[in-house]
């Protein structure tokens, strides 16, 4: 068996042990179709991955600026380069998921991300969400999580707006 071969059913082998009833939870289907595979590491305290191979498994999401990883046992999720705004994030400015009156839908769990099959978002660092989100045209929520959504859809900070008086003199 070549070493890549012997890598692919190490990496299937470790994938089973992710998700109670393995091969027959429905994630599972999911996580291979759209995961780059699983990577051992840490957390660290910034939020980004630090791969370690005595650390726990984690599954890999790649995605345009940065990669995903999340932990299914825990919940855990941290990014390689902290520059992830959220899974799916090319569905933000794909024409196509607004067409025929569509929604960007925002899930609040992975695992209804995954479930959705690519047809959403799940949002990883909430501080991007105004500038990331401001010009969709219609965005769909769920119901548990529109609280941090109306909180974060605002400017971080707003300019100072100063008036200026009319001289005087300039109309004289």
């Amino acid at each position: 068996m070549s070493g890549a071969s012997v890598h692919n059913l190490t990496a299937a082998m470790d994938r089973l042990k992710l998700l109670p009833g393995g091969r027959s939870n429905p994630l599972s289907r999911r996580i291979d179709a759209l995961s780059a595979g699983t990577e051992r590491g840490f957390r660290a305290s910034d939020g980004r991955f630090d791969q370690d191979k005595l650390g726990p498994l984690w599954v890999v999401f790649e995605e345009r600026q940065d990669n995903v990883y999340w932990r299914p046992q825990t919940g855990e999720v941290a990014t390689l380069h902290g520059r992830a705004f959220a899974l799916g994030e090319s569905l933000i400015e794909d024409a196509a998921t607004y067409s025929l009156d569509g929604v960007l839908h925002i899930n609040s769990t992975i695992e209804g991300w995954l479930l959705d099959k690519y047809r959403s978002i799940y949002v990883i660092d909430w501080s991007q969400a105004f500038d990331k989100l401001r010009n969709a045209p219609r965005v769909g929520l769920d119901h548990d999580f529109q609280e941090i959504y109306h909180q974060h859809m605002r400017p971080a900070r707003m300019p100072k707006v100063y008036v200026r008086r009319e001289n005087a003199q300039d109309h004289a």
